[in-house]
């Protein structure tokens, strides 16, 4: 296909990209609710990592380029396309470039196979006289946040299959507080289509009544599941109004794309203890009390990955050193010692261990 099939619409937004502070800039503005309107936080958060990707990428492969937008609208459907251009030296091989974990220092690096898995439609053209312009475009159904929930018919989520359960480990532990028979805490682990969702909750309070409520929150999540976490954790809110409240951690592992989104409310934490530095934002609120703006996060996974998922029962600094100095063991047994050894001993204390083996 020419060049000229693929070039922006005169109606694009440009970034102008040459070093890390304009993808920076690129990326906030993406991610800003006024830039598009009718997206989710999720939705927003995924295009920003489509863009801090694409633009990084031109920084390491060319020097600089720029990044181009456009957005339209229609039958309720959003469309988001992005251009990243540059006059580099072009791709000698886009087949290799584009396989995971490829790099030479002098390619484009890793990120383009993951923001190939995120777009609806990926082309790369590259020569040598002419640069590469790499086009993708994303297919958006409108911010669902503040849809009304309906009672979903009980079910099972189907569980993954042997070969894709291969693909990681993963442990967890929840300890009631000493003098205490039943936890406040929750870990839950709940695999359905192509996902994994992992959820840590802290109900407000310790004991029985506490405990009562973090199995209702169970129940809503293993009866209400979806790939939107957003609309998961609108819902939880809605249901716990009137109640102790909890704060919530929501962490969604897309196996086929190799990808992670988080969001968080209230004093939860999330890290990924082993390989590229990653910290949950979990923002401050009390879910059926205080629902603050979203703050949606998401990355893609590599090799040896460990995440950890805590609720305050658990030190965030100490936790996270457990972990890399015992990565060597099982998910299960990684959780166990976590919570046996650092547990606060006036709290309740839980933990989820995920390690990606792909």
């Amino acid at each position: 296909m020419p060049h000229h099939e693929i070039k922006s619409k005169p109606e694009t937004t440009v970034f102008l990209v040459s070093d890390m502070i304009d993808v920076q800039i690129a990326v906030s503005r993406v991610s800003n609710p006024l830039f598009i309107k009718d997206a989710s936080p999720i939705d927003r958060s995924l295009l920003g990592t489509m863009v801090s990707e694409l633009a990084t990428n031109i920084i390491k492969y060319a020097g600089r380029g720029l990044i181009r937008m456009s957005q339209s609208k229609s039958d309720g459907i959003l469309e988001i396309e992005m251009w990243a251009e540059d006059k580099g030296p072009g791709i000698d091989n886009i087949s290799l470039a584009m396989k995971d974990h490829f790099t030479t220092g002098n390619t484009l690096g890793l990120g383009l196979p993951g923001v190939r898995r995120m777009a609806d439609e990926f082309t790369i053209q590259s020569d040598k006289d002419d640069g590469t312009i790499i086009y993708a475009r994303k297919r958006i159904h409108g911010n669902k946040s503040d849809i009304s929930f309906k009672k979903s018919t009980p079910q099972s989520p189907q569980k993954l299959t042997n070969e894709k359960q291969s693909l990681f480990d993963i442990g967890s532990y929840n300890r009631p507080m000493p003098g205490e028979h039943a936890s406040g805490d929750l870990a839950l682990i709940v695999e359905f289509d192509e996902y994994i969702l992992l959820m840590i909750a802290d109900v407000s309070g310790h004991g029985e009544k506490a405990h009562d409520l973090s199995n209702a929150i169970s129940n809503y999540v293993m009866n209400n599941t979806c790939k939107d976490l957003a609309i998961l954790m609108s819902g939880l809110h809605k249901v716990l109004i009137g109640t102790l409240g909890a704060a919530v951690a929501l962490l969604l592992i897309d196996i086929e794309s190799k990808t992670f989104q988080y969001l968080g409310v209230g004093n939860t934490g999330a890290n990924r203890s082993v390989g590229k530095p990653w910290k949950g934002v979990s923002r401050d609120g009390i879910l059926g009390q205080r629902l603050p703006g979203f703050y949606a996060q998401a990355g893609f996974l590599e090799n040896g990955d460990i995440f950890t998922m805590w609720t305050d029962g658990i030190s965030d600094h100490s936790g996270n050193s457990f972990v890399k100095s015992h990565a060597y063991e099982s998910a299960a047994e990684i959780a166990h010692g976590l919570v046996s050894e650092l547990g606060k001993q006036h709290d309740d204390a839980s933990c989820i261990i995920f390690k990606w083996l792909a």
